[in-house]
């Protein structure tokens, strides 16, 4: 058997996690998600190549990316 440690900095991906939690939103919500402030303040957000963490604290954009190893086997 072939084992391997693999490590993900998530806050290297959080513009694209960030992206997928809106087009998911949009999809749940519809089109008056559009007119939503929180979905301004991604859009804006989205505009940025990078996001970093206080950045999107500032603007009110909370949620949580572990920083715990992902472990394959």
């Amino acid at each position: 058997m072939i084992e391997q440690k693999i490590c993900f900095n998530l806050w290297d991906w959080q513009r694209g996690i960030l992206k997928i939690a809106y087009e998911l939103a949009y999809k749940e919500l519809g089109p008056r998600y559009l007119a939503d402030p929180a979905a301004a303040k991604i859009r804006a957000l989205l505009q940025k190549e990078t996001i970093r963490r206080e950045e999107a604290a500032r603007v009110g954009i909370r949620g949580q990316i572990s920083d715990h190893p992902l472990y394959l086997a």
